[in-house]
């Protein structure tokens, strides 16, 4: 059985390398103004995935002080293509800006529910709350990430799977409440891909916290919501590589084309 579409972080060429701790404050300057006009347009993409597009971003707008402005011509700040063969992703908040007005800053290669408001979300500045410090309860089962992650229809590299599946943002960078099983912004995975059984559905929806986080980030067009979880303290790094139950672990290979060494230790 194949893994199931992921979608993943973009980030503009001036950074060379996985973004550290420092260079993640970065986000804290990824938010648009509340009341911006973003324009939107497309490259390629039929009337019905257009469509997906648009409703995806009223629904943000309901909550959102912020607005998607649909081109007819021209080149919008937003550019969105439809390659199936390059997968799900959107660069994150105002990276859009330093991107080459002839290339896209969104692709939606998954034609599934909720990928375009997932993907709209990223380019408001949202994260995945898998990454987030704050609660979360996921215990990953990397061999088997890496395994599946590595083969169709993701095909990603080791330090893809690692950026995107395991680092976590700094405290300091995150809204820090809890961890947000309904969240539009994290990834539905099976079983098999923790250590304890812990999965997640996929979700087409903003869930309240997304609701919450969106009419707070960008103020104005609703009255935000009180918050009804405390702010929770990060808990103790849980994501250490496993080492499985036969004493064998997951040390070097080709993560691409999904052949690794699994080696004896202890």
């Amino acid at each position: 059985m194949n893994a199931p579409c992921m979608c993943f972080d973009r980030y503009p060429p001036a950074v060379k390398s996985l973004p550290t701790v420092e260079r993640l404050a970065l986000l804290t300057t990824k938010m648009w103004t509340p009341g911006d006009k973003l324009t939107v347009s497309f490259f390629g993409g039929s009337a019905l995935q257009r469509q997906h597009v648009i409703d995806a971003a009223r629904r943000l707008m309901e909550v959102a002080n912020v607005d998607f402005v649909f081109l007819d011509s021209g080149i919008g700040t937003i550019r969105i293509a439809f390659n199936p063969s390059l997968g799900a992703w959107s660069y994150i908040g105002k990276d859009i800006l330093g991107i080459s007005k002839s290339q896209p800053t969104m692709n939606l290669g998954f034609d599934q529910p909720g990928t375009y408001t997932h993907e709209l979300t990223h380019s408001l500045g949202g994260i995945h709350e898998h990454q987030s410090p704050f609660g979360n309860p996921i215990r990953w089962n990397r061999p088997q990430v890496y395994h599946d992650l590595s083969g169709p229809p993701n095909n990603w590299d080791l330090a893809t799977i690692d950026h995107n599946m395991f680092e976590h943002y700094s405290e300091t960078l995150t809204n820090g409440t809890a961890f947000d099983p309904q969240s539009i912004m994290l990834y539905s995975f099976p079983a098999s891909w923790t250590i304890d059984g812990f999965h997640v559905e996929p979700n087409a929806v903003l869930s309240d916290a997304d609701k919450r986080w969106l009419a707070t980030k960008y103020p104005g067009r609703v009255a935000p919501p009180p918050p009804v979880d405390p702010p929770i303290k990060p808990l103790p790094p849980v994501n250490p590589p496993v080492k499985p139950s036969d004493g064998t672990i997951m040390l070097s290979g080709d993560f691409t084309h999904g052949v690794y060494e699994i080696r004896k230790v202890g």
